[in-house]
């Protein structure tokens, strides 16, 4: 949206050869009839590939596991002790390697050899076994990329125009890894900006021999692409060669070269979590009327769905969990809220130990870290107890390929089996 200083402010990054978005956004169309159901109901979204997508943090931001979650009781198969002072907030797997997110990174082999420990920054990270890489941020917020094997630094990546904020969403798509979220120390170019937000954009080597890095442990690449947004805060979420973008009252679709198609105003707003399913629609978390609202967002401009309004969140909450079926999970530190494809309500709950996040399988079921126990939600409602343990958990279970259940705690991650 075009305000005060808008020009300048664009002339200032175009000096340091970095493109911008700005001018007027469309008003977005509604299709949706109220908080009912779409004209047409969505068709069931494709089983995501396998690789460094089966990453329930990827690029989605949805929370799907590929696999579905096995019958039979769990027990335990192994435990490792979480290095001290990492302070465990997170935890992403894929294929053969684990990663234990937190003040610290601590890497793990599939059966629980630790391979590695780092300093890590905030936000996220993502596995790639494709190449063979670890992508995270850095303590400075510098982009870093470490070695499958053993999680050694390999390149470290500046974002252009300064550091990113640790809060920032990093996925790879296609040769490319993207960085979206707001610039942590942009402010510094001219007191007089206003924050600024960026989509960068670097080209991935094939693998991370010696000619495709010539200085191990180091050296900066220069960004392919860089896109910069007049806002303070930025929520992302890549579906296949699409990128979708929220930032207070606007919403934005980029195609596979960056080139926006489309920026759209959806009026008095503010954008608080966002993700996307497989087939381009898009689900934004937001504020509106001092009410928590659901909205589904399709390519062009159209709101296919409106659900809400529901009293706001304060302890923040999660992208909305959507599962291979349509069923849309809004997640928060103190409430779990199922709705249906038609975006009802099907059910709340509010367990006495809090969430630590959420996941969905393959078959429809719900994990969710509620307290100290792993529990598993069917569409119903009805929860099956995985397991109970004595430190509240730290992140939303996982289940592997091969049909383990990874747990984790204040102290320790835990493997079991079904029995």
């Amino acid at each position: 949206m075009r305000c005060e200083g808008a020009e300048a402010w664009a002339e200032g990054w175009a000096a340091l050869g970095l493109r911008t978005l700005t001018g007027e956004p469309e008003p977005l169309r509604d299709l949706a009839d109220g908080g009912r159901a779409p004209r047409e109901c969505p068709p069931r979204a494709p089983a995501e590939p396998g690789g460094y997508r089966a990453d329930h943090g990827g690029p989605g931001r949805c929370g799907r596991l590929t696999v579905a979650l096995p019958s039979g009781r769990w027990e335990e198969r192994w435990r490792r002790r979480v290095p001290g002072g990492l302070a465990p907030v997170g935890l992403r797997q894929s294929r053969d390697r684990i990663l234990v997110l937190g003040r610290r990174r601590a890497l793990f082999a599939a059966d629980g050899t630790p391979l590695g420990t780092w300093p890590g920054g905030g936000g996220g990270a993502c596995l790639d076994p494709e190449r063979g890489l670890i992508y995270g941020l850095g303590p400075g917020g510098d982009v870093e990329l470490r070695a499958w094997e053993d999680g050694a630094l390999a390149r470290r990546l500046r974002p252009p125009g300064g550091a990113g904020d640790l809060d920032a969403y990093l996925f790879r798509r296609g040769p490319r890894l993207l960085l979206a979220g707001p610039a942590a120390d942009a402010a510094t170019h001219e007191a007089r900006w206003p924050p600024a937000a960026r989509v960068v954009a670097w080209e991935l080597p094939r693998s991370l021999g010696a000619d495709a890095n010539p200085t191990p442990g180091g050296g900066e690449e220069k960004a392919a692409d860089t896109l910069c947004l007049r806002a303070g805060s930025l929520c992302a979420a890549g579906c296949g060669e699409t990128l979708f973008l929220a930032w207070g009252e606007a919403f934005a679709v980029l195609g596979a070269d960056g080139v926006p198609e489309g920026v759209y105003a959806g009026g008095s707003l503010r954008a608080l979590a966002l993700s996307c399913d497989g087939v381009r629609r898009a689900y934004l978390a937001l504020e509106r009327e001092d009410a928590l609202e659901l909205w589904v967002l399709v390519p062009g401009g159209a709101r296919v769905l409106r659900a809400g309004p529901w009293p706001l969140e304060p302890t923040g909450l999660a992208p909305p969990l959507v599962s291979y079926g349509g069923a849309i999970a809004l997640c928060s530190r103190e409430r779990l809220r199922l709705l249906t494809v038609a975006g009802r309500t099907a059910w709340e709950r509010q367990p006495p130990g809090g969430v630590a996040g959420a996941v969905w399988t393959s078959n429809e079921r719900l994990l969710v870290a509620e307290g100290t126990r792993a529990v598993a939600y069917d569409l119903d409602g009805k929860a099956r107890l995985l397991w109970a343990g004595e430190e509240p958990l730290r992140a939303p279970p996982v289940v592997t390929a091969e049909g383990d259940l990874l747990l984790l705690d204040r102290t320790h991650l835990r493997c079991c089996a079904v029995r």
